[in-house]
């Protein structure tokens, strides 16, 4: 055996913004900038660590063959753009925020159909405002909304890649009616669920190979915003008036108590009531209810729970659409077919929950219980967590399916979204931290005497009226008339 080998192939396969090309050689340079303090006969030097510079990937590539010249312009238009983009390293994997410093192009004549590239590239890092408000509630909400918008547009981009793959490789009529079937049923029930309007929200009945991509992308579009529509009004509702226009308020509500919290007594023009002290969290209860039933649509499908179009009123869609030709075909719910929906529709919820609790911390921020601040950022952490989860298997049984899949534009695209998903996450906690932070310390005195809560608002402040300030401060206390 030789001491020294090379690459176990010749050429290696890198891309830069979703562009592969082929690397024959790879320079990195890694530099600290440093300052040196030299001293009068002292040999040697104190440095200073200032921190490292940029770090620098130089690769030769090559486009060659009949197809190198389209392969060749596809990168030049990825080059093109300003801003820093994702290069997967032949070696160290994938190197978010690189900027490509520079490029050159050689075409010689005696290589017909081949080119060779020197590229260039360079770390950037975020640009650091100069005007920093650590705490501040308005920008970490500003800044949640749009981690949420870009996560949610990152999750369309991300099911329209793999649902374009999917359906490439499709020969089957009956699999293409199959997957539409799945697709329009629970469009029907989402959009029957929050009430949307019918002739606004429509599908196709029928759809053909060549059109199922698309028509899907455009269902998907439209899950969306019934979801951040119906959710955010169901977000909005209150339980003592009551006004719920939507069925799935009237539904999540039905049986839910509206009494008051404790019985007081007749001079005290302020009770307590439950919208009073738990409207917030009994409002993204609701939500939570709303997306638990959404994101198990698909599954019950295939179990059967939920009733799926049958095969003769699919044929009779398809014969009044005209968009297929009626044969017989099988059309029962497969488990795969239901794999990508679910997984999209997590994602969506997940980042329109992120919206709602970071609508509904701005609204009662300075009214807000620290604990309902961090209920409301638990349980849309773990939201989040389910979804990321839920994109790492679907990306795991592609690099199954296929051995190329770390390269392809699915692989490229659900890496884009597990990091805005990490990001929306981070947003929603600092958030969460600037809602708490701004609130005045809380003093915790011992309670010396057994007795009501009005009595005890006597005997702290001198002012049994505070009674219902107490109570909000003390949200555990179950039995306030016995303390």
């Amino acid at each position: 055996m030789s001491l020294f080998q090379g690459w176990t192939m010749p050429i290696q396969q890198a891309s830069y913004n979703g562009v592969m090309f082929d690397v024959v050689s790879i320079d990195d340079q890694l530099e600290r900038a440093v300052i040196e303090h030299t001293y009068p006969f002292v040999n040697g030097a104190d440095l200073e660590s200032m921190g490292l510079n940029p770090q620098t990937v130089r690769l030769s590539a090559v486009f060659f063959g009949d197809g190198y010249f389209s392969q060749f312009k596809a990168l030049l238009k990825a080059l093109e753009s300003n801003k820093p983009a994702v290069l997967v390293h032949p070696i160290r994997g994938r190197m978010p925020q690189m900027l490509c410093v520079s490029a050159n192009f050689n075409h010689n004549a005696d290589d017909v159909n081949y080119v060779t590239l020197q590229l260039q590239f360079k770390e950037a890092s975020e640009m650091q405002p100069i005007f920093v408000f650590e705490n501040s509630v308005l920008t970490a909400v500003d800044s949640a909304f749009s981690k949420v918008n870009s996560y949610l547009d990152k999750a369309m981009d991300y099911y329209s890649v793999t649902m374009e793959a999917i359906t490439a490789g499709l020969s089957s009529g009956s699999r293409v009616i199959g997957m539409w079937q799945i697709i329009y049923s629970v469009y029907e029930s989402i959009r029957d669920l929050f009430g949307a309007d019918k002739n606004s929200y429509t599908l196709m009945s029928g759809v053909t190979a060549s059109t199922l991509s698309k028509q899907s992308n455009h269902a998907v579009e439209d899950l969306v915003l019934i979801l951040n529509n119906g959710l955010t009004e169901l977000s909005q509702i209150s339980r003592q008036s009551n006004h719920t226009s939507s069925t799935i308020s009237q539904r999540l509500l039905q049986g839910r108590d509206n009494s008051f919290i404790i019985d007081s007594d007749d001079d005290d023009e302020n009770p307590v009531s439950s919208d009073d002290v738990f409207n917030i969290r009994s409002r993204f209860d609701a939500v939570l209810d709303a997306v638990d039933i959404v994101i198990n649509y698909p599954r019950n499908l295939v179990k059967g729970v939920e009733k799926a179009p049958t095969a003769a009123q699919v044929a009779a869609r398809l014969k009044n659409s005209g968009s297929a030709t009626i044969q017989s075909y099988s059309l029962g719910v497969l488990k795969s077919d239901a794999v990508l929906l679910e997984c999209v529709l997590r994602v969506a919820c997940a980042g329109v929950v992120a919206k709602i609790a970071t609508q509904l911390i701005e609204e009662v921020a300075d009214d807000i219980l620290p604990s309902e601040v961090e209920y409301l950022c638990t349980k849309t952490r773990l939201l989040l967590l389910d979804a990321l989860n839920t994109v790492r298997a679907l990306q795991k049984q592609d690099e199954s399916t296929y051995l190329n899949a770390p390269m392809n534009n699915s692989y490229m695209n659900a890496q884009v979204l597990s990091e805005s998903l990490r990001d929306v996450a981070h947003a929603v906690t600092r958030l969460s931290i600037a809602a708490i932070n701004q609130k005045p310390p809380l003093i915790v005195r011992i309670v010396e005497k057994t007795g009501t809560m009005q009595q005890q608002a006597h005997w702290l402040y001198g002012d049994y009226t505070r009674s219902n300030e107490l109570l909000r401060l003390n949200a555990h206390i179950r039995y306030p008339n016995f303390i």
